[in-house]
């Protein structure tokens, strides 16, 4: 009888052990064509589970971040920035044909989300002051050094002393300073916290009755608040003016600014800045709770639409509005009453500021308090505003649309009456400023 052997490979089948053939058929099942056609589906199935699954955890990835909080320049994210730095000044020692060297040692500076100042405690800055008409005084400055690619024409710089406002004339018109802040000093040089006349003085129209006339950067004071600087209008309208926002181009960033930013303040006061929403209602709660003016400008229109645009390139809006807000428990919710005076808005129940933001909440990209199912100032890059349902306003947006679209910086026009005139301002500069109306 024949032996058997399974590794045999030509051996008949049908005179083996029944065993052993079904083990040899089992084998042959096992590696067929059809088989490795069928295993080779399933591993092409599994591969492409595998990846629906890794697109499907990278897309939610995506989602989930673009909720935090989205961070997006306006037009140079190059540009960094902060809000007070704080100096040491030298003595200051003049006469008629002396030129003066300040030093000014650049400290840590204030980080503002994302952005802010390389520290470097070393770094030493000269500024040449040509002092022609002063005498011997003890004053402080505090200076900035800006990464702007322009250069500031000349301008004055406002120093406190020990006595008197001095107004102290720039004479390079190549220094790059971003923040020219004043401070109150006592006679060792340190910061006056007594009873001082000065530091009581609470806005800019206060300074105004005083007899300050010029434009500039001045310091005030107010309880809970303490010391700050401010920028001064003391011409527009008989002066007196506190300004609270200035936007002149899109080198500082308002459209992706969160809660916190907007409540402390954010910008240069030399260029563009936002005051901040605290020192925003201490001025306007300042008078026993009775309205403030609030004042708003808009200069140039870079809307370039035929047909929704103004057409004014060079115009020039203003209005003015009895304006209260709400401390940060009140979520800084916006009074005003309708257009008081000016041609930005009607002075009736169709001025749309008022129809559309009076009573409302501020809402940042970080904190939603609007109305509308999304968040105002992340749609269309409105910015922190009072929105409702994002509305007419949005004059912290994105800067720099030319287009008459609802979105980015903006504000809508339209007066209610017959012959309906209605268009979008894309303005090239902004104010608002606030007066005591006493």
């Amino acid at each position: 009888m024949r032996e058997y052997n399974n590794q045999d490979a030509k051996i008949n089948e049908t005179e083996l052990d029944p065993c052993i053939a079904a083990e040899i058929r089992m084998k042959k099942a096992l590696f067929s064509r059809r088989t490795r056609r069928n295993l080779l589906i399933l591993f092409v199935f599994i591969a492409i589970l595998i990846l629906l699954s890794v697109l499907l955890f990278f897309l939610l990835f995506r989602t989930s971040s673009k909720g935090t909080v989205p961070k997006t320049n306006e037009v140079n994210p190059g540009t960094s920035h902060s809000l007070i730095a704080t100096s040491k000044l030298s003595e200051v020692t003049a006469n008629d044909s002396s030129m003066t060297t300040i030093e000014t040692l650049l400290p840590k500076v204030v980080e503002i989300g994302d952005d802010a100042f390389s520290e470097n405690p070393t770094d030493i800055v000269t500024s040449l002051l040509d002092i022609s008409s002063i005498a011997t005084t003890t004053a402080a400055i505090i200076t900035t050094v800006s990464t702007l690619a322009h250069t500031m024409n000349t301008s004055h710089i406002l120093i406190q002393p020990t006595s008197d406002i001095v107004t102290l004339p720039l004479t390079g018109t190549d220094k790059q300073i971003s923040t020219i802040l004043p401070l109150f000093i006592d006679n060792d040089g340190n910061d006056d916290d007594s009873d001082n006349d000065d530091n009581k003085i609470e806005d800019c129209k206060a300074l105004h009755d005083q007899g300050n006339n010029e434009n500039g950067i001045y310091q005030i004071f107010l309880p809970k608040i303490g010391k700050f600087n401010v920028l001064c209008d003391m011409q527009t309208s008989d002066g007196g003016w506190t300004v609270i926002q200035k936007r002149k181009d899109g080198q500082i960033y308002f459209a992706n600014r969160t809660w916190n930013e907007y409540k402390n303040g954010f910008g240069e006061l030399t260029s563009s800045f936002w005051l901040g929403l605290d020192k925003i209602h201490a001025l306007a709660a300042k008078d026993n709770g009775n309205p403030v003016t609030l004042r708003i400008e808009l200069r140039g229109d870079l809307c370039e639409d035929n047909n929704r645009c103004s057409k004014q390139p060079n115009g020039y809006w203003w209005g003015e509005w009895d304006f209260n807000i709400g401390n940060e428990s009140q979520k800084y919710t916006l009074s005003i009453s309708t257009a008081q005076a000016g041609n930005l808005s009607e002075r009736t129940s169709v001025d749309r500021f008022h129809y559309m933001n009076n009573g409302k909440s501020f809402t940042t990209i970080d904190q939603d308090n609007d109305k509308f199912q999304g968040n105002c100032a992340q749609f269309r890059d409105f910015g922190g505003w009072w929105h409702n349902d994002c509305g007419y306003v949005a004059l912290n947006g994105r800067y720099g649309d030319r287009t008459s679209k609802m979105r980015n910086m903006f504000w809508f026009y339209g007066n209610g009456i017959r012959p309906f005139i209605n268009y979008y301002i894309k303005p090239r500069e902004t104010e608002m400023k606030l007066r005591s109306k006493s």
